[in-house]
């Protein structure tokens, strides 16, 4: 048990994301202190052990014994996924199914060790040793295979050590500055209600100020958000987000003027979310290294983390953090402190310090707070309070109030006239309004000298010239804002980084940038892969966690997250890459699945461009085919399965996951191939011809189609058959046939259903071929689906299958050839 807690888990934890912006720190830094805290945790619970007597010894010892056990079952086998730890709360009512069934299992299985200690505790402990073992062995190969597979997994960051700092965080020119505040996560409909709240404060605070309420952002989230906001540009054309910051900030306008050396910087955010190579422009970056400010303390965030995920469902509230959280343990050297962002401190600290006013350059200061962004850990008034307390609008009028102070101490110093101010959000929040792309994020200027009441403006700006908008407020010191309207089309990118690639959809809009329904998918989508992905022929990859999840660095889009031994696709499409080098034969592609979704499901696969395979999934299996060599392109093979009858249960209206699942893969293999390909070998979905007799049994062409809920020999083995038939032509009215030899149990109630209208309901009692009528009115898009269900079926004695009818044939023909 401790060795999972403070061993097994904080290490898996670890390598698993290792290179990540939130695991920055090297593993030696938590070593020592989870192994100290650990080795604390055993001696007092060995010393418990020690004092109990018998019984409650049997108790307590089964007790460890059943959790260690769950704890491993919990992250392999049950449902343990709730999104990122990206600050934003968990809605734990959705969860209501999995915290009974989660807490069900967890009691009966403490209940069951128990009850077997006390009735037989020789036979207890000698299982009990066996089962230590084995789960040890478990969790070190689990261990390696981690270890191995992310070992040479590093960071996106072109220079490791450079970082920014606080340097200059609370001094501005004397004589002219330019100020821009981003408020994390503040959308701009929570600007609008906090004026209707608060009008004499807010209208006070930011005399001078218009707030541009027709404001288009330009990406989300806050990684791909804050360098757009510096650039104007998205990772659009291709490579890794290093080199995605390194072109974008080259060709930035703001980042040009800010190289010709007339202004004094400081750049105040996350250090990954700048290029570090642009030490001429930012003048607050140290390459001294970071370092952890308390081991101990990081080492308890990261235990925090370890338990929210080995933790039964009930329990994971009290574990849930933001996994930003472990950013508060970085400094810097003993020169430079390593900028974090944290507003209470710095509100603290300016109200303690105050601004400096140096004279010589005009400065420009870039501020990255947590403005509006979850957990919601600051109130009104800039106090600290525990997460569960705090509101969005509490904390997002904390931080204007964070702002209204820095405001109010240059207006102290009387060098507010002359001071240019931007307060942004890097996007706006989906959870406070729906719908919501995050596409429109607060945006309020003030410009130097300028002296007018608070005022709110519909024009139409974006995000796409902010970078030239202070670059041109830099030189001269006035903007016309009017200049910067756009006409036509305004586009946001909303992107995500994951199955170890990038992908960016672009969205556009005529309308209202607060009018998220006047948004559209252009269908232009930009897909990267960030990650090695050479692949050695011959190397079995697994994709589930048990395996390491070593497929995990070749996915490109359309997975899910990893489960214990398995990934489910997530999409209609899914895409994975790899790097083969030369190729001189055709190669053998195997892979195996756990779980078919729902009903039987279309699957086409690609390589590169050619389709190579197609087939229906209907159960587990393991499936091998061949891959032309001309496939693979300057050594690069794309593997892509196209699933057109996937659907997600929330869609379905039978759950609650909105992923659309279909196949749950477990490994995939390719190797080099002795066998041609033979196109018509593989290509077996077959579209539906009127008047083809579809036959059943062993050697029936059953499997051509989509067809479950029959068995290879005849026998329906469920409650409910489905036929699904493609690229059906039809002019008139049809005859649904199908005929039956035999009848378990002498009779059974039968219902047909043809695209969900019922064609049939009576009561088969005598083998007979059964005609019966699908109006050509209900037939769409060339498709009948046909539903036929046996509410009367049940198990047999020694045949478990749910048997109703032993079928012989089906035929679908036009109406009208029998007249």
């Amino acid at each position: 048990m401790v060795f999972t807690l403070f061993g097994y888990g904080p290490a898996e934890l670890y390598f698993s994301n290792q290179g990540s912006e939130e695991f920055w720190f090297a593993f030696s830094e938590i070593l020592w202190p989870v192994v100290f805290i650990g080795l604390g945790v055993f001696i007092v619970v060995l010393g418990l052990l020690m004092v109990l007597p018998t019984k409650g010894y049997h108790y307590a010892l089964a007790t460890i014994m059943a959790v260690s056990v769950l704890m491993l079952v919990q992250t392999l086998f049950l449902p343990n996924n709730y999104g990122s730890l990206n600050g934003t709360q968990i809605d734990w009512n959705q969860y209501t199914g999995r915290l009974i069934y989660n807490t069900v299992i967890w009691l009966a299985v403490i209940a069951g060790a128990i009850f077997w200690a006390i009735r037989n505790w020789i036979g207890f402990r000698s299982w009990m040793r066996i089962a230590a073992v084995i789960l040890l062995f478990i969790q070190a190969v689990i261990l390696v295979i981690t270890g191995v597979t992310n070992s040479g997994r590093k960071a996106e960051k072109e220079i490791e050590n450079v970082y920014l700092t606080t340097n200059n965080l609370y001094t501005v020119s004397d004589n002219e500055n330019t100020i821009v505040f981003v408020l994390d996560a503040f959308d701009s409909q929570i600007m609008c209600d906090l004026l209707e709240e608060y009008p004499e404060e807010l209208t006070s605070i930011f005399k001078d100020f218009t707030f541009y309420h027709n404001t288009n952002g330009g990406a989300t989230r806050t990684k791909y958000a804050i360098p757009y906001i510096l650039t104007g540009k998205t990772n659009d054309t291709g490579g890794t987000y290093a080199e995605y910051l390194k072109e974008s900030f080259q060709e930035s306008p703001l980042f040009k003027e800010l190289r010709t050396g007339k202004y004094n910087t400081g750049f105040f955010t996350e250090y990954g979310y700048v290029d570090r190579t642009q030490t001429d422009a930012i003048e607050n970056l140290s390459s001294g290294g970071m370092h952890t400010t308390s081991e101990w303390g990081l080492s308890q965030s990261v235990l925090k983390m370890t338990a929210f995920k080995y933790m039964p469902h009930i329990l994971k509230p009290f574990f849930w953090m933001y996994s930003f959280e472990l950013a508060q343990w970085r400094g810097g050297s003993s020169e430079a402190t390593a900028y974090k962002i944290d507003d209470i401190q710095f509100y603290q600290q300016l109200r303690e310090k105050k601004l400096a006013f140096v004279s010589g350059k005009p400065a420009f200061r870039f501020i990255h707070l947590r403005g509006a962004h979850g957990p919601f850990t600051m109130d009104e008034n800039m106090n600290s309070i525990p997460h569960e307390q705090g509101t969005e609008k509490q904390q997002a009028l904390g931080s204007l109030r964070i702002v209204s102070e820095y405001i109010e101490q240059l207006k102290d110093q009387g060098v507010y006239d002359n001071t240019n101010i931007i307060i942004l959000a890097d996007h706006g929040d989906k959870g406070y309004v729906k719908p919501n792309y995050e596409q429109n994020p607060l945006l309020m200027i003030k410009m130097m000298h300028e002296n007018k009441d608070f005022s709110v403006s519909d024009l139409s700006l974006s995000y796409l010239n902010i970078s030239g908008m202070i670059a041109e407020l830099l030189r001269n010191g006035f903007i016309r804002i009017e200049d910067y309207e756009v006409e036509g089309a305004r586009y946001f990118y909303v992107g995500a980084e994951s199955n170890n690639s990038y992908h960016l959809i672009e969205y556009a809009s005529h309308g209202k940038a607060y009018d998220a329904s006047s948004y559209y998918a252009t269908g232009h989508d930009y897909e990267y892969q960030n990650n090695d992905i050479t692949y050695n022929l011959g190397t079995i990859l697994y994709f589930g966690e048990a395996g390491g999840s070593t497929a995990k660095r070749y996915f490109v889009k359309g997975f899910s997250y990893p489960e214990s031994s398995y990934v489910w696709t997530s999409d209609n499409e899914v895409k994975l890459q790899f790097d083969l080098g030369l190729v001189e034969k055709d190669l053998a592609l195997s892979f195996d699945y756990v779980a078919v979704s729902k009903k039987p499901q279309r699957v086409y696969i690609y390589a590169g461009d050619q389709l190579i395979a197609s087939y229906i999934a209907q159960k587990a299996e393991k499936k091998d085919f061949i891959i032309p060599k001309e496939s693979v392109k300057e050594g690069i093979l794309n593997i892509t399965f196209k699933l057109p009858d996937a659907l997600s249960s929330l869609k379905a209206g039978t759950g609650i996951d909105g992923r659309i699942t279909c196949l749950a893969l477990k490994s995939i293999l390719i190797d080099v191939s002795d066998y041609p390909f033979e196109e018509d070998k593989q290509l077996c979905i077959k579209n539906y011809s009127l008047g083809e007799e579809i036959t059943f049994g062993s050697d029936g062409n059953m499997g051509e189609y989509a067809i479950s809920g029959i068995s290879n020999d005849h026998w329906t083995n469920s409650k409910n058959v489905t036929m699904k038939l493609y690229d059906v032509h039809a002019d008139s009215d049809l005859e649904f046939v199908f005929s039956y030899r035999y009848i378990n149990s002498g009779e059974q109630h039968v219902t047909v259903f043809a695209n969900k209208e019922q064609i049939a309901d009576y009561v088969a009692t005598e083998p007979e071929e059964k005609i019966l009528i699908i109006p050509k009115s209900i037939i769409s898009n060339d498709v009948i689906s046909i539903e036929i269900n046996f509410p009367d079926a049940t198990p047999g004695s020694k045949d478990k299958r749910e048997r109703a009818l032993w079928i012989k044939r089906v035929v679908i023909r036009e109406a009208e050839l029998l007249q």
